[in-house]
């Protein structure tokens, strides 16, 4: 869980200096490699640096996937989005170990599932890059926030530095530990 919320931390800041479809598509590729070298790793060691590489980047998946979103989508909206995204990903997270226990018990090795997964990571990835775009200009649309960034401007920035911030933040993080 350590390296999920160092990912988390800074996937964060990665998402806005870099965008957020780059670190998606990033995160699930690198994930997916890594994914892979732990299903043919051969001592404790390798396995462990490997699957904490993991952690790291998939943790990075939820930061970027909001930023892409919220570029895409009205602020009045997000909730609904992002309800229907998680409730996917919890569905795709079920059918997921069900998959996994069934090819378990028709006599699949462990290391070939990671490595079936690692695959499909890869695919998802590269799919990704040829789906999803950064923001609706990148495409030629207009922008669906420009008229609520110009209302943000009016209202009060809190200080993304204030302690009390970062400490109900990291007392989140640290919840489901």
């Amino acid at each position: 869980n350590f390296f999920y919320f160092l990912g988390k931390t800074f996937s964060g800041y990665a998402t806005d200096n870099l965008g957020g479809r780059a670190i998606f598509i990033s995160s699930i590729l690198i994930s997916g490699i890594f994914c892979g070298l732990l299903s043919i790793s051969s001592t404790f060691t390798t396995l462990t640096c490997c699957w904490c590489i993991c952690k790291l980047f998939v943790s990075s998946n939820w930061p970027s996937l909001t930023k892409v979103i919220s570029l895409w989508f009205s602020s009045k909206s997000y909730g609904e989005i992002t309800g229907i995204i998680s409730t996917s990903s919890r569905i795709g997270h079920l059918l997921s170990c069900f998959i996994t226990a069934e090819l378990l018990r028709t006599g699949f090795y462990w290391r070939t599932i990671i490595m079936i997964i690692a695959l499909l990571q890869i695919s998802i990835a590269l799919i990704n890059y040829f789906v999803i775009k950064e923001s609706p200009s990148s495409v030629g649309l207009p922008n669906l926030n420009e008229a609520e960034s110009k209302e943000s401007t009016y209202l009060q920035k809190e200080n993304p530095l204030d302690k009390m911030n970062w400490s109900s933040a990291v007392m989140y993080m640290l919840r489901d530990s």
